[in-house]
């Protein structure tokens, strides 16, 4: 992935990006897959982040979708703060619901271990 900042870009504050969202380039061997975004809630009453990404369909399946929701879910928690995310598929996306559970699932397994259990992803729309 690339963008100004965030994952793969280095933490220079808050990147470009319009409103309160923050497009990042999804990209394997050199080449533009999709796009990855994320908006936040600094409201510390409802803190939280989101996330949604998109990939070409031919990339689609190839486990670049889990590597970039991974890599900029570990920025969001580690580098932003967060302890929730959203990450909302459409409803009829089997195939990104089962990645992203998949991805949840491990997730939730390595945290089990550490004060980080208490971190929550929740699919919307599922």
């Amino acid at each position: 992935m690339v963008g100004g900042a965030g994952p793969g870009g280095g933490d220079r504050g808050r990147p470009a990006g319009r409103g309160s969202s923050v497009l990042l380039v999804v990209e394997v061997d050199g080449q533009v897959t999709g796009g990855i975004q994320y908006h936040e809630e600094n409201d510390p009453m409802y803190r939280h982040a989101g996330i949604d990404i998109y990939l070409g369909s031919r990339f689609q399946g190839q486990g670049a979708g889990r590597e970039a929701v991974a890599l900029l879910a570990r920025y969001l928690f580690e580098q932003r703060g967060h302890h929730r995310i959203t990450i909302d598929p459409v409803a009829a996306n089997d195939q990104a619901i089962r990645s992203i559970a998949r991805w949840a699932a491990a997730r939730s397994a390595s945290c089990a271990s550490t004060s980080a259990a208490a971190t929550a992803i929740s699919m919307t729309g599922c």
